[in-house]
């Protein structure tokens, strides 16, 4: 498991290595911000087959 502290220059500099194509983001799934949402996203983090991020939309 990693754990980041939050870093607005290393945050800058990653997401122009994702504009530019050099890092690719995996989603695994995305769910909506809503109790029934949070609860399937909660159950598929804890599924542990996870391959990618899991993605809470509004």
């Amino acid at each position: 498991t990693w754990w980041l502290q939050p870093n607005g220059e290393e945050l800058s500099r990653l997401g122009e290595l994702v504009a530019r194509g050099i890092v690719r983001v995996v989603v695994d799934s995305v769910f909506d911000l809503t109790t029934s949402g949070l609860q399937e996203a909660h159950q598929r983090s804890e599924s542990h087959h996870v391959q990618g991020k899991i993605i809470i939309k509004a």
